[in-house]
């Protein structure tokens, strides 16, 4: 069972770090990648709260409360190695190219990947937001 679990736990993960972080917001006048940084870098800290705040409203809610319960079975998340790029950019919308690895410890274990995804964006009252989750 605990091997199951941290499977799903890790898949779960991965489709969050993925994506769900996806729908944020990098605040003020900071460009789509800021954004996009700045929510992994709220991944790593285990702050749902902060991840949520770089996305857009329609999916805040369920991206924090999901978060919430996937951080508290989690003892560690480590992202490193993460590169960004704009794949397209407009005055309010932008499509950022990720790269990353992260490491995540939990039940005693540690698990490793090394992920990419295209992230969606899009500028909502000056801020750079995720508007929708990343297959991850």
């Amino acid at each position: 069972m605990k091997g199951w679990f941290k499977v799903v736990l890790v898949l779960t993960l991965v489709a969050l770090v993925g994506g769900v972080v996806i729908g944020c917001s990098g605040g003020g006048t900071s460009g789509p990648e800021a954004a996009v940084q700045g929510m992994f870098k709220a991944m790593a800290a285990k702050n749902a709260d902060k991840v949520g705040s770089y996305c857009t409203e329609d999916i805040r809610e369920d991206v924090v409360s999901t978060l919430k319960f996937s951080f508290a079975l989690v003892d560690s998340i480590k992202i490193t190695n993460l590169k960004t790029s704009v794949a397209s950019q407009t005055d309010d919308t932008a499509t950022i190219d990720a790269e990353w690895d992260f490491e995540i410890k939990a039940f005693g274990e540690t698990s490793k990947e090394h992920q990419s995804d295209t992230i969606d964006l899009v500028k909502v009252d000056g801020k750079w937001l995720v508007n929708e989750p990343v297959e991850g």
